[in-house]
Order: structure tokens, then sequence, then C-alpha cells
């Protein structure tokens, strides 16, 4: 499993983030004046672009660090030691050659 790139993760975040604030703004109409809580439109639509902001850079960073934590992991699975060096050398060889066919 490959992970994903820096971009693509940018642009993922951004996606899910931009739809669930047009959803965050009709909410806002309706429950804020629920509890008391008189806004504008206007005003909705920037209370909710605080919280747009946030949940990119909250999201994104979320994202990212899931990708380094399992590049990480595959990472650790290759250098696990093995009974001897040569062991673990020639048991390395074999799993690169295996993935490098893989992609090939």
């Amino acid at each position: 499993m490959s992970s994903q790139s820096k971009k693509l993760s940018l642009i993922e975040t951004i996606t899910g983030t931009a739809i669930k604030y047009w959803f965050n703004i009709l909410i806002q109409l309706i429950i804020y004046p629920y509890f008391g809580a008189r806004f504008t439109f206007d005003q909705n639509i920037k209370i909710g672009l605080v919280f747009l902001v946030s949940s990119i850079v909250i999201g994104y960073g979320v994202r990212r660090g899931f990708n380094w934590f399992q590049r990480k992991s595959e990472l650790d699975r290759y250098l696990k030691p093995r009974s001897s060096p040569e062991a673990g050398t020639t048991a390395l060889a074999n799993r690169v050659n295996t993935d490098i066919m893989r992609l090939g």
C-alpha cells in the first residue's frame, strides 16, 4: 500500500472540508437562533470560515501524520533485526527484490 502524496492529501482535505463547511452554515442558521444567538448571514459565513481554515489545517496534519506512521511501520518491517546479520541482509534483499518485481 503506497502513501498518499502531500498534494493529494491537501486536495482531499480541502474538498471534504468545503463540503462540510456548507452543511455547517445551514446548521448554524438553524441552531444559533434556537439557542438565542442572532447572527446575520454574513456573520455566519465569517464564523464558518474560521472553522473551515482550522479544519483544513487539522485535517491535513492528521492525514500527513498517519502517512508518516504508515511509512515508518513499512520501513521498520524492512529493518527488523534477524537472528544473524547475514540472514537479515539476505531477507532484506529478498523483500526489496520482491517489492521491485511487484512494482515493475
